[in-house]
């Protein structure tokens, strides 16, 4: 449904997307090229929705499974990383610069929508509770339960092989999920 909408969320996904890609390559073989997509990815995925700044983690994984590759150049690895994640948010202020001009006003926005939605008033949801509901309210009539079921053995089946792509991936769902079941508002995108 949110597909034919011009909506921050498939902006989101096409930047969350381009990242992952270049996590992966990162992890098995990339290099300068790939830092510079993944920088602009986050950037540009961040300036549209922040949940984007959540490629940090498949970053992570990926520089970590190249330093255990290359063990000699860990400081390389490292460093450019860093660099990647620095220009992910020059990018990110260049074009969000009210983020820095008015940052006052900008972190009262980010508390209030963060206080949103980790339940308002009533406070975040138990662990378990929220996933639950995240799963039920969101997951199911998004995916719908036969899609579900097959993304979730998925899943399972890329956590049993471990190759570097599928813990790339696994790490973003997995950081995701986290992040959107603790959410006290449910939206089914």
């Amino acid at each position: 449904h949110y597909s034919h909408l011009a909506h921050p969320v498939i902006v989101l996904t096409a930047f969350a997307s381009l990242g992952l890609w270049a996590c992966v390559r990162l992890a098995v073989d990339g290099g300068a090229h790939e830092l510079r997509i993944f920088a602009l990815a986050l950037g540009l995925g961040t300036a549209a929705q922040y949940h984007a700044a959540l490629l940090a983690v498949p970053l992570a994984v990926a520089i970590t499974l190249r330093i255990a590759a290359e063990p000699k150049l860990w400081w390389r690895w490292l460093g450019a990383a860093f660099l990647a994640g620095l220009a992910g948010l020059a990018i990110y202020l260049i074009l969000s610069p009210f983020t820095i001009l008015d940052y006052k006003q900008f972190l009262h926005d980010l508390s209030y929508e963060a206080s949103k939605a980790s339940g308002g008033a009533s406070g975040p949801r138990a662990p378990a509770r929220a996933i639950l509901l995240f799963i039920t309210d969101a997951l199911v009539p998004s995916f719908t339960l036969p899609l579900l079921v097959l993304a979730g053995l998925g899943a399972l089946a890329a956590f049993i092989r471990r190759k570097p792509a599928d813990l790339v991936l696994l790490s973003f769902v997995g950081i995701y999920f986290l992040v959107m079941a603790r959410s006290g508002t449910v939206n089914d995108r």
